[in-house]
């Protein structure tokens, strides 16, 4: 169940970024005054000048969606990877988590597991110094011909 959080967590920092990063660039590049200047009446500007504004305005829609649509993509991954933990989606499409007490049976038994490697591990390294030790005294009982000639 590790890899499914793992994937959970990062999909969430890429939700974050990209929620982030679509805030600053459209606060940093927010639509343009144009030539009107700030409290200009709409209704006295000239045909280019309403034409240039209508222009600019559908430019920064088409890039404002293509944000929106990109953050709203990464929160649809975010929500398929929360799902996929175990957890569900109501008719709301909210996302419903799992049950507390599901979620303790779940623990407990990670813990319990986690418990009986531990003892396993534990009797490994024990048998494995035994090995060793069993080597080094075969090692050291082994004969060596000298390679002196009397």
């Amino acid at each position: 169940m590790t890899a499914p959080i793992v994937v959970a967590e990062q999909l969430l920092a890429l939700c974050v970024e990209r929620m982030r990063d679509g805030l600053q660039v459209t606060l940093e590049d927010a639509l343009p005054e144009s030539e009107l200047g700030l409290g200009a009446p709409t209704a006295d500007i000239p045909d280019t000048l309403r034409q240039r504004l209508e222009w600019e305005q559908g430019v920064e829609q088409r890039r404002v969606g293509a944000i929106a649509a990109a953050v709203q993509q990464s929160f649809q991954q975010l929500k398929a990877a929360v799902v996929e933990l175990g957890g569900g989606v109501n008719m709301g499409g909210e996302i419903v988590d799992v049950p507390v007490a599901e979620l303790d049976r779940l623990i407990s038994q990670v813990s319990s597991e986690s418990g009986r490697l531990g003892k396993r591990m534990v009797e490994c390294y024990g048998e494995a110094e035994q090995l060793a030790t069993g080597i080094e005294e075969e090692i050291l009982n082994i004969k060596v011909p000298s390679s002196k000639q009397s």
